[in-house]
């Protein structure tokens, strides 16, 4: 990894990981991965080619989203027929979407507490749920075993 003018480069390429910015980096540093000085912006500078690629994937990004909010899951019986690593969920603002596995992780293994946890989740992170259902009362907590 190395710094020049106020970027990092890497020297591997994580495609999972990369978000657009404008293209202000010199001409020479083309074809690498960069973090910004705000240490969220990543950058891969490849010309239209990428710039195409990442369009298509964003725009297939929104129908994937789109997708999972018109078609979540509507009981526990689907959500048992569903393979683990299945993609179920995927918050608003987050890159990331959510397998039926990692729910069952974030409720340490319980399948029923993690299709509850699905079920109550509409545009945020199941993490965030999580969190903000730990500063309830006791007896008001959701998801007392996750905790």
């Amino acid at each position: 990894m190395s710094t020049v003018t106020g970027c990092t480069k890497f020297a591997s390429e994580e495609p999972k990981r990369i978000a657009h910015c404008p293209d202000t980096h010199p001409e020479e540093w083309k074809g690498g991965i960069y973090m910004g000085n705000d240490g969220y912006t990543m950058h891969l500078d490849a010309g239209g080619v990428f710039d195409d690629y990442y369009e298509a994937e964003k725009a297939k990004a929104a129908a994937q989203k789109l997708d999972f909010a018109e078609n979540k899951l509507k009981s526990y019986a689907e959500w048992q027929a569903i393979p683990s690593e299945q993609l179920v969920y995927w918050p608003e603002n987050s890159e990331t979407p959510y397998s039926k596995a990692d729910f069952v992780r974030l409720c340490k293994g319980s399948d029923e507490v993690a299709y509850d946890l699905y079920a109550v989740c509409e545009w945020l992170c199941p993490e965030t749920v999580l969190d903000e259902d730990s500063f309830a009362n006791d007896g008001d907590k959701c998801f007392p075993t996750c905790h």
